[in-house]
């Protein structure tokens, strides 16, 4: 199970790595710059170049609020399809299984687990794409 957990790490890490140098360090280097902008108008209250600055963080916030959704949705829909793989098999087990029934179960509870993972796995550059049109709208 270890190897499975690992496989789909790898690659939302490789997605989010993506997501983070496309898109996220710009939101991140904007917000900065629009902040230090506040900051140099000499005339604006304390109150003002506190909203200031705290708008030029909304978009970034919302952004990195709406990746944070899409991989808990992501984390969700994984371990459901786990769960169910659980479930099932679990189903089929006799109420005192013998050590030979445990040892198929735990075979076929990775074997469904492994599909789960690679069926989210090719789902990943779909949520790539949305998370990027949604985040480019953000800007």
């Amino acid at each position: 199970m270890e190897e499975i957990s690992d496989r789909v790490q790898k690659a939302t890490t490789k997605i989010f790595t993506e997501l983070d140098r496309d898109l996220i360090r710009q939101m991140q280097g904007d917000m900065h710059r629009c902040s230090a902008k506040c900051c140099d108008v000499k005339t604006s209250g304390l109150d003002d170049v506190q909203r200031c600055v705290e708008n030029c963080s909304i978009p970034l916030t919302q952004a990195q609020n709406f990746m944070q959704q899409e991989v808990e949705n992501f984390q969700d829909r994984l371990n459901r399809c786990a769960k169910d793989c659980q479930d099932k098999l679990r189903d089929n087990l006799p109420s005192t299984p013998a050590e030979s029934q445990m040892v198929q179960f735990r075979k076929e509870l990775e074997s469904c687990v492994s599909s789960c993972a690679d069926d989210h796995i090719r789902k990943l550059p779909d949520l790539a794409k949305r998370l990027k049109s949604n985040i480019s709208s953000m800007k």
